[in-house]
């Protein structure tokens, strides 16, 4: 029987992504993830699995974080020209 998650997943994407934007993919080790994240080695590896797939998922949010935000912005506009201004 699989175990539950005792952690966010988006949470966790979060966290990533601002370790990863703070230290660089490079110079944050999985220990750094780790240690930042408040999750074990085993967590990570079997939710997200390798660094690389983990930094991936973390950009992937944060990319359509900001899509969405930019969209809905720019819905909320009546007119196109004072969106772009603002």
């Amino acid at each position: 029987m699989p175990r539950n998650k005792l952690f966010d997943e988006q949470d966790v994407l979060n966290k990533a992504m601002n370790l990863f934007w703070k230290q660089g993919y490079s110079a944050t080790s999985v220990q750094d993830l780790v240690t930042h994240l408040g999750i074990n080695r085993a967590s990570i590896y079997d939710t997200f699995g390798d660094k690389e797939k983990l930094f991936l998922r973390s950009f992937e949010n944060y990319r359509k974080a900001n899509t969405e935000g930019i969209i809905q912005f720019f819905e909320s506009q009546n007119n196109v020209k004072e969106g772009f201004r603002q």
